[in-house]
Protein backbone atom coordinates (compact mmCIF):
# COMPACT_ATOMS: atom_id res chain seq x y z
CA UNK A 1 0.00 0.00 0.00
CA UNK A 2 2.54 2.40 1.20
CA UNK A 3 4.41 1.94 -2.56
CA UNK A 4 1.29 2.64 -4.24
CA UNK A 5 1.21 6.00 -2.44
CA UNK A 6 4.52 6.69 -3.27
CA UNK A 7 3.80 6.07 -6.97
CA UNK A 8 0.66 8.00 -7.05
CA UNK A 9 2.67 10.88 -5.17
CA UNK A 10 5.25 11.22 -7.55
CA UNK A 11 3.04 10.56 -10.78
CA UNK A 12 1.10 13.90 -9.41
CA UNK A 13 4.73 15.67 -8.63
CA UNK A 14 5.31 15.06 -12.20
CA UNK A 15 2.22 16.39 -13.68
CA UNK A 16 2.21 19.17 -11.73
CA UNK A 17 5.80 20.64 -12.60
CA UNK A 18 5.05 19.63 -15.96
CA UNK A 19 4.25 22.00 -18.88
CA UNK A 20 1.40 20.53 -20.15
CA UNK A 21 -0.55 21.50 -23.76
CA UNK A 22 -4.17 20.79 -24.82
CA UNK A 23 -4.53 17.57 -26.86
CA UNK A 24 -6.45 16.99 -29.42
CA UNK A 25 -9.39 14.32 -28.21
CA UNK A 26 -8.27 10.96 -29.33
CA UNK A 27 -9.30 7.58 -28.97
CA UNK A 28 -8.75 5.45 -25.66
CA UNK A 29 -5.38 3.77 -26.57
CA UNK A 30 -4.24 6.07 -29.21
CA UNK A 31 -0.47 6.56 -28.56
CA UNK A 32 -0.16 9.78 -30.79
CA UNK A 33 -0.75 13.13 -29.37
CA UNK A 34 -0.91 16.54 -31.13
CA UNK A 35 -0.59 19.52 -29.87
CA UNK A 36 -1.79 23.47 -30.19
CA UNK A 37 0.49 26.17 -29.65
CA UNK A 38 -1.26 29.54 -28.41
CA UNK A 39 -0.10 30.89 -31.73
CA UNK A 40 -1.96 28.34 -33.44
CA UNK A 41 -5.23 28.99 -31.55
CA UNK A 42 -4.62 32.68 -31.92
CA UNK A 43 -4.83 31.75 -35.55
CA UNK A 44 -8.44 29.70 -35.52
CA UNK A 45 -10.07 32.83 -33.62
CA UNK A 46 -9.51 35.12 -36.19
CA UNK A 47 -10.27 32.73 -39.09
CA UNK A 48 -13.32 31.81 -37.62
CA UNK A 49 -14.17 35.71 -36.68
CA UNK A 50 -13.34 37.12 -40.48
CA UNK A 51 -15.58 33.90 -41.50
CA UNK A 52 -18.38 34.60 -39.84
CA UNK A 53 -18.11 38.71 -40.81
CA UNK A 54 -17.51 37.33 -44.17
CA UNK A 55 -20.45 35.01 -44.14
CA UNK A 56 -22.66 37.95 -42.88
CA UNK A 57 -21.89 40.48 -45.44
CA UNK A 58 -22.40 37.70 -47.96
CA UNK A 59 -25.96 36.61 -46.79
CA UNK A 60 -27.04 40.23 -45.89
CA UNK A 61 -26.27 41.14 -49.33
CA UNK A 62 -27.94 38.95 -51.21
CA UNK A 63 -30.67 38.69 -49.11
CA UNK A 64 -30.88 42.66 -50.27
CA UNK A 65 -30.19 42.13 -54.30
CA UNK A 66 -31.54 38.87 -55.53
CA UNK A 67 -34.94 39.01 -57.67
CA UNK A 68 -37.86 37.27 -56.06
CA UNK A 69 -37.99 33.11 -56.15
CA UNK A 70 -41.25 31.97 -56.86
CA UNK A 71 -40.91 29.57 -53.89
CA UNK A 72 -40.83 32.54 -51.23
CA UNK A 73 -44.23 34.14 -52.71
CA UNK A 74 -45.42 30.61 -52.43
CA UNK A 75 -44.39 29.91 -48.67
CA UNK A 76 -44.73 33.73 -47.64
CA UNK A 77 -48.45 34.61 -48.61
CA UNK A 78 -49.98 31.69 -46.53
CA UNK A 79 -48.19 33.02 -43.26
CA UNK A 80 -49.22 36.87 -44.26
CA UNK A 81 -52.51 35.89 -44.96
CA UNK A 82 -52.84 33.79 -41.52
CA UNK A 83 -51.78 37.15 -39.68
CA UNK A 84 -54.05 39.51 -41.53
CA UNK A 85 -57.12 37.49 -42.15
CA UNK A 86 -57.09 34.86 -39.96
CA UNK A 87 -56.74 31.75 -43.05
CA UNK A 88 -53.90 30.05 -44.61
CA UNK A 89 -55.01 30.15 -47.48
CA UNK A 90 -52.77 31.35 -50.55
CA UNK A 91 -54.56 33.39 -52.39
CA UNK A 92 -52.39 34.11 -55.74
CA UNK A 93 -52.53 30.42 -56.88
CA UNK A 94 -54.96 29.29 -59.07
CA UNK A 95 -56.24 26.24 -57.46
CA UNK A 96 -57.94 24.57 -61.02
CA UNK A 97 -53.92 24.41 -62.25
CA UNK A 98 -51.00 23.34 -61.60
CA UNK A 99 -47.66 24.82 -59.38
CA UNK A 100 -45.16 24.67 -62.70
CA UNK A 101 -44.73 22.57 -65.94
CA UNK A 102 -44.28 19.16 -65.74
CA UNK A 103 -46.65 18.84 -62.30
CA UNK A 104 -49.73 17.44 -62.37
CA UNK A 105 -50.42 18.51 -58.78
CA UNK A 106 -54.92 19.32 -57.94
CA UNK A 107 -54.83 22.16 -55.35
CA UNK A 108 -58.18 21.79 -54.19
CA UNK A 109 -59.45 24.16 -51.52
CA UNK A 110 -55.81 26.13 -51.74
CA UNK A 111 -57.48 29.63 -50.74
CA UNK A 112 -58.91 28.86 -47.65
CA UNK A 113 -56.01 25.90 -46.41
CA UNK A 114 -52.66 25.44 -47.14
CA UNK A 115 -50.80 22.30 -46.51
CA UNK A 116 -47.80 22.86 -46.39
CA UNK A 117 -45.18 21.35 -43.59
CA UNK A 118 -47.17 23.38 -41.19
CA UNK A 119 -44.38 24.37 -38.43
CA UNK A 120 -43.21 27.58 -40.60
CA UNK A 121 -46.53 29.04 -40.54
CA UNK A 122 -46.99 29.95 -36.87
CA UNK A 123 -42.75 30.69 -36.46
CA UNK A 124 -43.33 32.94 -39.71
CA UNK A 125 -46.49 34.62 -38.18
CA UNK A 126 -44.29 35.18 -35.18
CA UNK A 127 -41.87 36.68 -36.96
CA UNK A 128 -44.08 39.26 -39.19
CA UNK A 129 -45.33 40.40 -36.12
CA UNK A 130 -41.96 40.92 -34.84
CA UNK A 131 -40.51 42.61 -37.64
CA UNK A 132 -42.94 43.43 -40.51
CA UNK A 133 -44.00 41.96 -43.81
CA UNK A 134 -41.80 42.49 -46.37
CA UNK A 135 -38.85 40.30 -49.02
CA UNK A 136 -36.38 41.32 -46.90
CA UNK A 137 -37.84 40.24 -43.75
CA UNK A 138 -38.32 36.96 -44.88
CA UNK A 139 -35.20 36.03 -46.51
CA UNK A 140 -33.79 37.67 -42.68
CA UNK A 141 -36.04 34.68 -41.23
CA UNK A 142 -33.75 32.19 -43.19
CA UNK A 143 -31.07 34.15 -42.19
CA UNK A 144 -31.33 33.46 -38.13
CA UNK A 145 -32.23 30.13 -38.68
CA UNK A 146 -28.95 29.79 -40.45
CA UNK A 147 -27.07 30.96 -37.53
CA UNK A 148 -29.16 27.91 -35.66
CA UNK A 149 -27.53 26.01 -37.84
CA UNK A 150 -23.89 27.33 -37.32
CA UNK A 151 -24.40 27.20 -33.47
CA UNK A 152 -25.98 23.67 -33.60
CA UNK A 153 -22.83 22.68 -35.64
CA UNK A 154 -20.70 24.50 -32.83
CA UNK A 155 -22.22 22.67 -30.07
CA UNK A 156 -22.24 19.19 -32.19
CA UNK A 157 -18.54 19.16 -32.89
CA UNK A 158 -17.59 20.24 -29.18
CA UNK A 159 -20.01 17.33 -27.78
CA UNK A 160 -18.56 14.96 -29.98
CA UNK A 161 -14.84 15.63 -30.20
CA UNK A 162 -13.90 17.73 -26.82
CA UNK A 163 -12.62 20.53 -29.07
CA UNK A 164 -13.01 24.11 -29.06
CA UNK A 165 -10.54 24.65 -32.08
CA UNK A 166 -12.04 21.87 -33.99
CA UNK A 167 -15.85 23.32 -33.55
CA UNK A 168 -14.84 26.99 -34.32
CA UNK A 169 -12.99 25.20 -37.70
CA UNK A 170 -16.25 23.79 -38.62
CA UNK A 171 -18.05 27.32 -37.95
CA UNK A 172 -15.96 29.40 -40.17
CA UNK A 173 -16.25 26.60 -43.10
CA UNK A 174 -20.05 26.00 -42.96
CA UNK A 175 -20.66 29.87 -42.82
CA UNK A 176 -18.61 30.66 -45.80
CA UNK A 177 -20.33 27.77 -48.11
CA UNK A 178 -21.91 28.14 -51.60
CA UNK A 179 -24.88 26.22 -49.98
CA UNK A 180 -25.12 27.83 -46.45
CA UNK A 181 -25.09 31.18 -48.00
CA UNK A 182 -27.60 31.20 -50.50
CA UNK A 183 -29.67 29.04 -48.45
CA UNK A 184 -29.36 31.94 -45.63
CA UNK A 185 -30.79 34.57 -47.59
CA UNK A 186 -33.43 32.17 -49.47
CA UNK A 187 -37.17 32.87 -48.08
CA UNK A 188 -37.74 28.97 -47.94
CA UNK A 189 -38.04 26.67 -44.72
CA UNK A 190 -34.94 24.80 -45.50
CA UNK A 191 -32.80 26.44 -43.05
CA UNK A 192 -35.17 25.97 -40.61
CA UNK A 193 -35.19 22.44 -41.04
CA UNK A 194 -32.06 21.62 -41.02
CA UNK A 195 -31.23 24.44 -38.04
CA UNK A 196 -33.77 22.31 -36.00
CA UNK A 197 -32.52 19.23 -37.41
CA UNK A 198 -28.91 20.26 -36.40
CA UNK A 199 -30.14 21.39 -32.95
CA UNK A 200 -31.73 17.56 -32.15
CA UNK A 201 -28.22 16.12 -32.80
CA UNK A 202 -26.48 18.15 -30.86
CA UNK A 203 -28.42 18.57 -28.25
CA UNK A 204 -28.55 14.37 -28.00
CA UNK A 205 -24.46 14.30 -27.81
CA UNK A 206 -24.52 17.36 -25.62
CA UNK A 207 -26.55 16.04 -22.80
CA UNK A 208 -26.72 12.74 -22.99
CA UNK A 209 -24.11 11.82 -20.27
CA UNK A 210 -26.07 13.34 -17.93
CA UNK A 211 -29.34 12.26 -18.60
CA UNK A 212 -30.73 10.00 -21.55
CA UNK A 213 -34.55 10.38 -20.91
CA UNK A 214 -33.95 13.91 -21.19
CA UNK A 215 -31.87 14.15 -24.22
CA UNK A 216 -34.18 11.08 -25.92
CA UNK A 217 -37.58 13.24 -25.57
CA UNK A 218 -36.23 16.41 -26.11
CA UNK A 219 -33.89 15.93 -29.19
CA UNK A 220 -36.63 13.70 -31.08
CA UNK A 221 -39.22 16.53 -30.33
CA UNK A 222 -36.52 18.84 -32.20
CA UNK A 223 -36.29 16.09 -34.83
CA UNK A 224 -40.07 16.09 -35.11
CA UNK A 225 -39.76 19.76 -35.12
CA UNK A 226 -36.89 19.41 -38.67
CA UNK A 227 -39.56 16.96 -40.20
CA UNK A 228 -43.10 19.54 -39.56
CA UNK A 229 -40.65 22.06 -41.26
CA UNK A 230 -39.35 20.26 -44.13
CA UNK A 231 -39.65 16.36 -44.61
CA UNK A 232 -36.39 15.92 -46.05
CA UNK A 233 -34.86 17.58 -42.91
CA UNK A 234 -36.72 15.27 -40.76
CA UNK A 235 -36.09 11.90 -42.50
CA UNK A 236 -32.32 12.72 -42.12
CA UNK A 237 -32.18 14.48 -39.01
CA UNK A 238 -34.09 10.98 -37.40
CA UNK A 239 -31.52 8.86 -39.25
CA UNK A 240 -28.53 10.53 -37.47
CA UNK A 241 -30.40 10.33 -34.10
CA UNK A 242 -30.93 7.13 -34.80
CA UNK A 243 -27.39 6.33 -35.34
CA UNK A 244 -26.03 8.16 -32.63
CA UNK A 245 -28.58 6.98 -29.76
CA UNK A 246 -27.23 3.08 -31.20
CA UNK A 247 -23.60 3.92 -31.27
CA UNK A 248 -23.01 5.17 -27.95
CA UNK A 249 -25.89 4.21 -26.04
CA UNK A 250 -27.61 0.83 -27.32
CA UNK A 251 -26.25 -0.74 -23.61
CA UNK A 252 -28.32 1.57 -22.17
CA UNK A 253 -31.81 1.76 -23.59
CA UNK A 254 -34.00 0.55 -22.31
CA UNK A 255 -37.69 -0.55 -22.90
CA UNK A 256 -39.27 2.51 -21.40
CA UNK A 257 -37.58 4.70 -23.94
CA UNK A 258 -39.43 3.86 -26.69
CA UNK A 259 -42.99 5.28 -25.53
CA UNK A 260 -40.72 8.33 -24.16
CA UNK A 261 -39.35 9.11 -27.90
CA UNK A 262 -42.82 8.13 -29.54
CA UNK A 263 -44.82 11.02 -27.32
CA UNK A 264 -42.52 13.60 -29.79
CA UNK A 265 -44.29 12.04 -32.61
CA UNK A 266 -47.58 11.63 -31.17
CA UNK A 267 -47.04 15.47 -30.45
CA UNK A 268 -46.23 16.41 -34.08
CA UNK A 269 -49.03 14.38 -35.19
CA UNK A 270 -51.83 15.51 -33.22
CA UNK A 271 -50.49 19.01 -33.78
CA UNK A 272 -50.96 18.28 -37.48
CA UNK A 273 -53.76 16.04 -37.21
CA UNK A 274 -56.10 18.96 -35.71
CA UNK A 275 -54.95 21.19 -38.94
CA UNK A 276 -55.40 18.32 -41.38
CA UNK A 277 -59.29 17.91 -40.16
CA UNK A 278 -60.24 21.19 -40.67
CA UNK A 279 -59.84 20.09 -44.77
CA UNK A 280 -59.23 16.35 -45.03
CA UNK A 281 -59.27 16.67 -48.92
CA UNK A 282 -57.64 19.58 -49.63
CA UNK A 283 -54.67 18.06 -47.74
CA UNK A 284 -54.86 14.75 -49.67
CA UNK A 285 -55.10 16.75 -53.05
CA UNK A 286 -52.34 18.79 -51.78
CA UNK A 287 -49.62 17.29 -50.04
CA UNK A 288 -49.89 13.77 -51.82
CA UNK A 289 -49.76 15.23 -54.93
CA UNK A 290 -46.41 17.25 -54.32
CA UNK A 291 -45.13 15.02 -52.63
CA UNK A 292 -45.57 12.10 -55.78
CA UNK A 293 -43.04 11.75 -57.93
CA UNK A 294 -40.22 12.29 -55.25
CA UNK A 295 -39.27 8.79 -54.12
CA UNK A 296 -38.97 6.68 -57.65
CA UNK A 297 -35.76 6.19 -59.13
CA UNK A 298 -33.79 3.42 -57.46
CA UNK A 299 -34.60 1.20 -60.11
CA UNK A 300 -31.52 3.26 -62.06
CA UNK A 301 -28.90 3.40 -59.66
CA UNK A 302 -26.86 5.02 -62.33
CA UNK A 303 -29.09 7.22 -63.44
CA UNK A 304 -29.24 8.49 -59.73
CA UNK A 305 -25.97 8.69 -58.97
CA UNK A 306 -25.24 10.87 -61.88
CA UNK A 307 -27.99 13.39 -61.03
CA UNK A 308 -26.46 13.47 -57.86
CA UNK A 309 -23.30 14.27 -58.95
CA UNK A 310 -24.95 16.56 -60.85
CA UNK A 311 -26.57 18.57 -58.21
CA UNK A 312 -23.40 18.70 -56.73
CA UNK A 313 -21.46 20.48 -59.39
CA UNK A 314 -23.95 22.84 -60.15
CA UNK A 315 -23.48 24.30 -56.50
CA UNK A 316 -20.19 24.22 -57.13
CA UNK A 317 -19.02 25.81 -60.10
CA UNK A 318 -20.61 24.53 -62.92
CA UNK A 319 -24.53 25.18 -63.32
CA UNK A 320 -25.10 26.42 -67.07
CA UNK A 321 -23.88 30.22 -67.28
CA UNK A 322 -21.24 30.23 -64.62
CA UNK A 323 -18.32 32.28 -65.55
CA UNK A 324 -14.89 31.31 -66.10
CA UNK A 325 -13.96 32.50 -62.50
CA UNK A 326 -17.15 30.54 -60.72
CA UNK A 327 -15.86 27.51 -62.22
CA UNK A 328 -13.04 27.95 -59.14
CA UNK A 329 -15.84 26.68 -56.93
CA UNK A 330 -15.46 23.00 -57.77
CA UNK A 331 -12.05 23.31 -55.67
CA UNK A 332 -14.41 23.50 -52.48
CA UNK A 333 -16.07 20.60 -54.00
CA UNK A 334 -12.44 18.97 -54.06
CA UNK A 335 -11.31 19.57 -50.36
CA UNK A 336 -14.45 18.37 -49.02
CA UNK A 337 -14.33 15.04 -50.92
CA UNK A 338 -10.60 14.83 -50.24
CA UNK A 339 -11.15 15.59 -46.30
CA UNK A 340 -13.58 12.39 -46.60
CA UNK A 341 -10.98 10.56 -48.13
CA UNK A 342 -8.43 11.81 -45.90
CA UNK A 343 -10.71 10.98 -42.24
CA UNK A 344 -11.83 7.01 -44.04
CA UNK A 345 -8.16 6.42 -44.89
CA UNK A 346 -6.08 7.67 -42.01
CA UNK A 347 -6.44 5.22 -39.11
CA UNK A 348 -5.44 7.91 -35.89
CA UNK A 349 -8.31 10.01 -37.45
CA UNK A 350 -10.31 7.34 -37.96
CA UNK A 351 -10.10 5.86 -33.94
CA UNK A 352 -11.26 9.15 -32.37
CA UNK A 353 -14.50 8.26 -31.35
CA UNK A 354 -15.60 11.59 -31.75
CA UNK A 355 -14.48 12.12 -35.79
CA UNK A 356 -15.61 8.81 -36.06
CA UNK A 357 -18.79 9.40 -35.17
CA UNK A 358 -19.26 12.50 -37.56
CA UNK A 359 -17.70 10.34 -40.32
CA UNK A 360 -20.89 7.67 -39.97
CA UNK A 361 -23.26 11.16 -39.09
CA UNK A 362 -21.83 12.12 -42.85
CA UNK A 363 -22.04 9.25 -45.14
CA UNK A 364 -25.71 8.82 -43.75
CA UNK A 365 -26.86 12.31 -44.86
CA UNK A 366 -25.26 11.70 -48.03
CA UNK A 367 -26.46 8.58 -48.57
CA UNK A 368 -30.13 9.70 -47.20
CA UNK A 369 -30.20 12.39 -49.93
CA UNK A 370 -29.05 10.32 -52.34
CA UNK A 371 -31.79 7.58 -52.36
CA UNK A 372 -34.70 9.66 -50.38
CA UNK A 373 -35.13 12.51 -52.56
CA UNK A 374 -35.28 12.73 -56.51
CA UNK A 375 -36.18 16.07 -57.27
CA UNK A 376 -31.94 16.71 -56.81
CA UNK A 377 -32.43 20.47 -56.16
CA UNK A 378 -29.47 22.66 -54.73
CA UNK A 379 -31.46 23.80 -51.82
CA UNK A 380 -31.52 20.39 -50.50
CA UNK A 381 -27.72 19.99 -49.84
CA UNK A 382 -27.95 22.46 -46.88
CA UNK A 383 -29.06 18.87 -45.32
CA UNK A 384 -25.27 17.56 -45.92
CA UNK A 385 -22.84 20.07 -46.68
CA UNK A 386 -22.64 21.06 -42.47
CA UNK A 387 -21.44 17.10 -42.61
CA UNK A 388 -18.86 18.10 -45.11
CA UNK A 389 -17.82 20.90 -43.83
CA UNK A 390 -17.34 19.58 -40.39
CA UNK A 391 -14.92 16.84 -41.25
CA UNK A 392 -12.93 19.25 -43.52
CA UNK A 393 -12.37 21.41 -40.48
CA UNK A 394 -10.94 18.29 -38.33
CA UNK A 395 -8.46 17.91 -41.74
CA UNK A 396 -7.53 21.33 -41.48
CA UNK A 397 -6.91 20.69 -37.60
CA UNK A 398 -4.50 17.75 -38.39
CA UNK A 399 -2.94 20.21 -40.49
CA UNK A 400 -1.97 22.50 -38.54
CA UNK A 401 1.00 20.23 -36.65
CA UNK A 402 2.60 19.51 -39.96
CA UNK A 403 2.17 23.17 -41.77
CA UNK A 404 2.51 26.52 -40.32
CA UNK A 405 -0.52 28.60 -39.47
CA UNK A 406 -0.02 31.20 -41.62
CA UNK A 407 -0.16 28.83 -44.33
CA UNK A 408 -3.20 26.75 -43.27
CA UNK A 409 -5.06 30.27 -42.97
CA UNK A 410 -3.90 31.51 -46.38
CA UNK A 411 -5.86 28.55 -47.96
CA UNK A 412 -9.08 28.94 -45.54
CA UNK A 413 -9.07 32.98 -46.86
CA UNK A 414 -8.66 31.43 -50.68
CA UNK A 415 -11.58 29.21 -50.16
CA UNK A 416 -13.25 31.90 -48.77
CA UNK A 417 -12.33 34.23 -51.47
CA UNK A 418 -14.01 31.93 -54.00
CA UNK A 419 -17.02 31.32 -52.35
CA UNK A 420 -17.76 34.87 -50.80
CA UNK A 421 -16.28 36.40 -52.90
CA UNK A 422 -18.09 35.45 -55.56
CA UNK A 423 -21.75 35.89 -54.21
CA UNK A 424 -20.94 39.45 -53.47
CA UNK A 425 -19.62 39.91 -56.77
CA UNK A 426 -23.24 38.66 -57.81
CA UNK A 427 -24.88 40.96 -54.81
CA UNK A 428 -22.73 43.84 -56.55
CA UNK A 429 -24.89 43.68 -60.12
CA UNK A 430 -27.88 43.97 -57.81
CA UNK A 431 -30.37 42.31 -60.06
CA UNK A 432 -33.63 43.38 -57.57
CA UNK A 433 -33.00 46.99 -58.17
CA UNK A 434 -31.76 47.21 -61.63
CA UNK A 435 -34.64 44.94 -63.23
CA UNK A 436 -37.00 43.80 -61.16
CA UNK A 437 -38.65 46.43 -59.65
CA UNK A 438 -38.34 49.06 -62.57
CA UNK A 439 -40.45 46.38 -64.32
CA UNK A 440 -42.82 46.23 -60.61
CA UNK A 441 -43.24 49.70 -61.43
CA UNK A 442 -44.04 49.90 -64.86
CA UNK A 443 -46.67 47.35 -64.46
CA UNK A 444 -48.46 49.56 -61.24
CA UNK A 445 -48.18 52.79 -63.34
CA UNK A 446 -50.40 50.85 -66.21
CA UNK A 447 -52.37 48.38 -64.96
CA UNK A 448 -55.87 49.01 -63.64
CA UNK A 449 -57.38 47.53 -60.63
CA UNK A 450 -58.89 44.77 -62.15
CA UNK A 451 -56.26 44.03 -64.37
CA UNK A 452 -54.73 40.09 -64.56
CA UNK A 453 -51.36 40.73 -65.08
CA UNK A 454 -49.18 37.11 -65.73
CA UNK A 455 -45.37 37.24 -66.17
CA UNK A 456 -41.97 34.97 -65.33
Amino acid sequence: MRFEVTELELVMRALSQARIERPLPEAHGSSRHWFRSTSQDYWIYIITFVACLGSLTAVLSRAWTRQPFVDEAWYAMPAWNLTLHGSTGNRMIEPSGSLSPGMDNNLLGIREHTYLPPLTLPAQVIWYRLFGFGLFTLRLFSAAWGAVILAACFFLVLALTGDKAVAMLSVSLVAIDSVFIPAASLGRMDTMSAALGFSGLALYSSFRSQSLEFSILFSHLLIVASGLSHPNGGMLSFLGLAFLTWHFDRSRLQPAHIPLAGCAYLAGSLGWGIYILQDPAAFKCQFFQNIAGRFGTWSSPLTLIGRELGRYLNVYGFNPGTSLAGHSRVLVLLSYTAALAMVVSRRDLRRHPGFRALLYLTIIAVLGLLFLENYKVQQYLIYVVPFLAILTAICVQALFHRFSALVIASALAGLMAIQVGGILRIAARNDYARDYLPAVRFLKERAGSNMLVMAS
